[in-house]
């Protein structure tokens, strides 16, 4: 379903949607008319395609046997019923549509590779490994195919042929993870035990760096020949193919007089990079390198305004423009306070306080300034408060998340130091000295660090002008590209701690001119590089994966110099990136007046081809030209520009015509990530169309454009699909949007802590208890180079009432329903016999950090609730806590941090109890902190405050006597607390203090005497079987947190998944019988389902009472960016470590033991944590 509701930027464009699951429309009736069969079969395809990728199987398979019974020569449409039916494990049928295919195409690598799927399913080896080599044969460059024969080879024992096939995997993917772990294992059973070693250390390396192909068992996760055939070749369509759209007649004319823009840049016009003076630098040449201009909608009135940044002999005042939506500008520099002078080169815009509304940082010849929006129209200078200023010559700069803490961070170009003492003369800006580049880290609590030096952002020789924030590599962080005056652009990759590292690139030497440009100019999912050529003109730097790059130059750009800006933008909507080429003339030293040009070329299938004269821009000219921002100002559905002079007035050129082809705009609003979305992914695919943008906060030279997606449609008038993925790593996708609209996605709170959740058998179904294994988490950061170390045993108590023998079977299951991996190493059950006239307990709870208690039983009798209850402000809250309502004392405290509160307590007046023997009974549940949160705290300098106990001493002081109380393990669960001979003074007054988001739902209190009178009987498991169930749908009784889970209902969210070698599932119980690190390891959706035979437990005496505990020791690993080795479940854990990440020396155990559970059991493989929405054309 879908929740609504309006936000500001798009109430001049129609409907506003806030994503909560996808969905799609009616069943597989069409929406449209068909004009053509052809039109008929390519819906239905993309519909089916699209109800795939949402794993609604049987809503495919209805569209796709509707293209085969109309249609049935149309070979895809076959491949694609089989496909439907295979995900469906509708073995049959799916092998009977395959066959069709053949009969039409008998070399189809579709069919053959999902028949071999099947076939390796059905343990028919012989038959899979015929299927995938004709695959191999016809495509030896799938690295899925020859990965799978590698595994095939190895079940057939024949390890020297596997082996073959993985080093094949490997020359095609050097950084695929797994196949380096898969030949290390055939080499080791192969007898080459060094070798096998020497891969497995190779595993080891790669482990925090990339992904790669898709294998695993999921709709998308195993291979490109598994998907769907995404677009019907024209060969196969019935009757006429669809007429190609229309080209469109686009023109841009210039409103800027007509829009009330007054403003005129305070530039000379004439850039003399040789001056005489420190004076004359300042006043002539610095003026003249700027200034650059930003579309943004600093006000929320949905409407995008204008600022131009401003430089001039003796400074200068930038301006401000309100767009008033009837296409005039009015000019609000001076009433929103933005009136200090200086040198500006570059605006740069981002929401720094996550307030909603975006704050302004100018760029200067020193000192930089920060402005901070506050919301009702004006700016507050903030510079000196946060620490950002920056005293040297600043020429770019760009808000960014690059610590991914939730948080925007602000990175500073500076092209050199601003001189000191003594006059200085010669040509700037060689004579001056270089300039560090800066990196404000964000602390969250309004200051910021300068961290460059750490994370390495000094780049020798480097002349910055500008900044790219992208992730180049796709590798779900940020990198940065430092763009240099004479094109030596630096390409850093972040390295996820706090640091980048330099790439060697194949551009250095061969690319010149201040400007760069990214995006995927050819829908293959990286980002791909434009640049000025150092012989002239633009070369296309194709991103080719793993820091390969191929150039192509333009034709038709030779002539137009070397200092060169190129912006890429769908002027036409067509759904293809087209090149905006800025000439700009920087390289130039004689002082003659510039001639700014503009020069646009049309992407025509990856060609692009020159339409300036068409287009009207060959009349911008005669003005000195620097930066140039996009954005669609007037709300008609083109992107329209503005492109700001130097010296003189601005060109608004208003797009008439791109709006005659449809679009659909996307503006993402983060929750858990940085409120306006730098970093968000989107991928949209309408019909044939598949196109992949990225929200950047650095954009390149003088160059800043809004973080929104702007997706020309073509002639389609919907999008199919249309995916994000937030810089946190939540996925969320909308389908079936009508074009002409744009949408508002909110950020969905999907992110939940490692915890599995437990079912126990109720006699109809599998009823929710709680979660478990919060403590068992490994990887997670507690603070920067600080990780926790894992509490992996928990006694989960049952509700003795939802408990319902089957064939005098306990039977519960563990059910993996987030983004985690979950490892299981011993479970068993904990029977407890005795009175009823008393309860027991497991002492739970989790601690901050080692040693960790030992298993004890609680007895509870005499339960009464204490006499008063006050919180941190000294209110009454005993109503709050005085029944399991789900109402709790509050929490106080709006902090920045998931799972941080304001430091505050809860007092407790425990009333007449005997001081020697007090327990608290605590129901209750915790938000938890994760490694983004806790990385953030700790830069604002928090750090969580774990519950102690205090006590009144003899003089009514507060005095500590638990530090470490503990707190509850994740969902709603009881935990105790022994208070015994704890008590110092006749007061009976008790104080938990933390700064934790700890819920209190029920405090009780037990004061009767420890009871021995129970009997305890440790049940192991008889049966386990891991199996796929998918995740069941989430319910609140009230609308509020926390969730129960519906055993029986399923939902589908998008989680991605570790890379790695999971357990394969079926009969698991051999790996449950004890703690011995070898492990069930399961990935969402999966669950083991586990039964203990009580039936020959003893008879329950007169009066007494039984009750359930589950033992389960285990890890588990979540995919925070900011955890240990976020996308891969490896290295594994161990018992037996001191701290993980490991400390030189310790290690996993490597012993044939556990090298034959590795090779026997853990047979699922993954290979991408994210997979593709869909294939690329060149995989079709």
């Amino acid at each position: 379903m879908y929740s609504g509701r309006f936000h500001s930027f798009f109430l001049m464009f129609g409907v506003v949607l806030v994503a909560v699951f996808p969905r799609l429309g009616g069943p597989c009736g069409s929406v449209f008319a068909f004009a053509e069969p052809a039109e008929e079969v390519i819906y239905r395809n993309n519909r089916g395609t699209a109800l795939l990728d949402q794993y609604k199987f049987k809503e495919a398979i209805a569209e796709f046997r509707a293209v085969v019974e109309k249609y049935p020569d149309v070979t895809p449409g076959w491949v694609n019923l089989g496909i439907a039916y295979f995900y469906d494990q509708r073995y049959n049928e799916a092998i009977e549509a395959f066959q069709e295919a053949l009969k039409r195409e008998p070399d189809e690598p579709h069919a053959h590779y999902v028949l071999g799927l099947i076939y390796r399913n059905q343990d028919e080896i012989d038959q899979a490994v015929k299927a995938f080599e004709k695959v191999y044969r016809a495509d030896p460059n799938d690295a899925s195919t020859a990965y799978y024969l590698g595994q095939l080879y190895m079940r057939l024992r024949d390890y020297a042929q596997a082996a073959d096939y993985f080093r094949r995997v490997i020359s095609l993917e050097p950084y695929n993870a797994s196949a380096h772990y898969n030949l290390a294992t055939a080499l080791g059973r192969g007898g080459d035990r060094e070798a096998g070693r020497r891969e497995m250390e190779e595993f080891r390396r790669l482990q925090n760096l990339f992904g790669s192909t898709t294998v695993g068992l999921q709709y998308l996760e195993q291979g490109k020949y598994a998907i769907a055939i995404q677009r019907i070749p024209a060969e196969y369509l019935p009757g006429s193919p669809p007429a190609a759209a229309p080209a469109v007649s686009v023109r841009f004319e210039d409103v800027a007089a007509v829009s009330g823009l007054t403003f005129r840049h305070q530039g000379s016009g004439r850039l003399n990079r040789h001056f005489d003076s420190t004076q004359a630098l300042e006043q002539e040449v610095v003026p003249a390198f700027g200034s650059g201009v930003s579309f943004v909608d600093y006000d929320l009135d949905g409407r995008m305004d204008l600022y131009f940044a401003n430089a001039g002999s003796g400074g200068a005042v930038g301006a401000l423009f309100r767009n008033r939506g009837d296409g005039v500008f009015e000019e609000r520099t001076e009433g929103a306070g933005l009136i200090g002078r200086g040198q500006t080169m570059q605006a740069c815009w981002g929401d720094f306080d996550n307030d909603g509304a975006p704050d302004l940082y100018l760029a200067n010849y020193g000192p930089n300034v920060l402005y901070r929006n506050q919301g009702n129209g004006t700016f507050e200078n903030v510079t000196e408060a946060l620490g950002v200023g920056d005293d040297n010559w600043s020429m770019g700069c760009a808000f960014v998340d690059f610590d991914h803490d939730g948080d925007l961070d602000l990175v500073v170009a500076n092209l050199a130091e601003r001189p000191k003492g003594a006059s200085v003369q010669g040509e700037a800006p060689n004579v001056l000295t270089a300039a560090g580049n800066r990196l404000f880290r964000n602390n969250g609590n309004r200051t910021f660090t300068d961290v460059a030096k750490d994370a390495r952002l000094d780049q020798p020789g480097l002349r910055s002008v500008g900044i790219i924030t992208a992730d180049f590599d796709d590798s779900r962080d940020v990198d940065f590209l430092l763009l240099d005056l004479s094109g030596d652009h630096r390409l850093l990759s972040n390295l996820r701690d706090g640091s980048f590292r330099a790439q060697e690139v194949p551009w250095t030497g061969r690319a010149a001119g201040p400007g760069a440009a990214t995006g995927d100019l050819n829908g293959d999912g990286l980002l791909d590089f434009v640049f000025g050529a150092a012989d002239g003109g633009i070369t296309i730097w194709r991103n080719l994966g793993y820091n390969r790059y191929d150039p192509k130059a333009v034709p038709g750009t030779e002539a137009l110099g070397r200092d060169l800006v190129p912006l890429l933008f769908d002027y036409d909507n067509d759904g293809d990136l087209d090149l905006l080429v800025v000439s700009v003339a920087l390289g130039k030293s004689s002082g003659a007046e510039e001639s700014g040009k503009v020069y646009l070329f049309q992407n025509r299938d990856g060609d692009f081809v020159d339409v300036t004269k068409a287009v009207g821009l060959d009349r911008v000219s005669g003005r000195p030209l620097r930066g140039v921002s996009t954005a669609d100002f007037d709300g008609d559905g083109d992107l329209d520009l503005v492109l700001a002079t130097n010296g003189g007035a601005p060109w608004l050129l208003r797009n008439d015509g791109g709006n005659q082809n449809q679009w659909i705009g996307v503006r993402p609003v983060g929750t858990n990530s940085n409120k306006p979305g730098y970093g968000v992914k989107a991928e949209l695919k309408a019909g044939a169309l598949w196109a992949k943008r990225e929200t950047m906060g650095g954009q390149g030279f003088l160059t800043q454009s809004p973080a929104v997606f702007h997706f020309g449609l073509g002639q389609r008038r919907q999008a199919d699909v249309i995916r994000l993925l937030w810089p946190n790593g939540v996925l969320q996708s909308e389908i079936d949007q009508p074009a002409r609209q744009n949408l508002e996605i909110s950020e969905l709170d999907r992110k939940g802590t490692s915890c599995p959740i437990m079912y126990v058998w109720d006699g109809r179904t599998y009823r929710f208890q709680t979660d478990f294994l919060g403590g068992g988490a490994y990887g997670s950061l507690v603070a920067p180079g600080i990780y926790n170390y894992p509490d992996t045993d928990e006694y989960i108590k049952l509700n003795r009432d939802d408990v319902a023998l089957r064939d005098g079977r306990v039977a519960i299951t563990m059910n993996n329903q987030l983004e985690e991996v979950i490892l299981y190493d011993h479970v068993q059950l904990v029977v407890v016999d005795h009175p009823a006239e008393y309860e027991v307990f497991p002492d739970e709870k989790l601690l901050p950090g080692p040693p960790y208690d030992p298993f004890r039983l609680i007895t509870a009798q005499d339960l009464r609730l204490p006499r008063a209850v006050r919180d941190h402000a000294g209110r009454n809250v005993l109503e709050e806590v005085a029944a399991v309502d789900r109402r709790y004392p509050e929490v106080p405290g709006d902090l920045p941090f998931k799972g941080y509160a304001e430091e505050h307590s809860l007092v407790l007046d425990l009333g007449d109890v005997d001081p020697e023997y007090v327990v608290l009974l605590l129901y209750a549940w915790i938000d938890y902190a994760d490694s983004t949160s806790n990385l953030a705290a700790s830069q604002a300098g928090l750090a969580q405050i774990p519950p102690y106990v205090q006590v009144r001493d003899a003089s009514g002081r507060w005095v500590t006597v638990l530090e470490r109380m503990g707190f509850p393990a994740g969902l709603p669960k009881t935990m105790t607390v022994d208070l015994s001979g704890r008590f110092l003074s006749p007061s009976r007054e008790v104080r938990i203090v933390t700064n934790m988001k700890i819920y209190w739902d029920q405090i009780l209190v037990a004061t009767g005497r420890p009871r021995d009178d129970y009997r305890l009987f440790r049940i192991p498991a008889s049966g386990a079987e891991l199996r796929y169930h998918g995740f069941p749908r989430p319910y609140s009784p009230d609308g509020r947190l926390p969730h129960a889970y519906i055993y029986g209902e399923l939902v589908q969210p998008e989680w991605k998944v570790h890379v790695g070698a999971y357990t394969r599932y079926g009969d698991v119980l051999p790996l449950l019988q004890e703690v011995d690190d070898m492990f069930v390891i399961t990935r969402s959706g999966d669950e083991v389902a586990v039964e203990f035979d009580v039936s020959d437990l003893p008879s329950l005496p007169p009066g007494w009472t039984r009750d359930y505990l589950v033992y389960v020791d285990g890890f588990g690993k979540d995919m925070d960016p900011n955890s240990a080795g976020p996308h891969f479940l490896g290295p594994l854990p161990s018992h037996r470590m001191t701290a993980y990440p490991y400390l030189p020396g310790e290690s996993y155990p490597d012993n044939p033991e556990h090298r034959e559970y590795l090779e026997r059991w853990n047979t699922r493989i993954f290979d991408q944590a994210i997979p593709p929405l869909a294939a690329s054309p060149a995989e079709e």
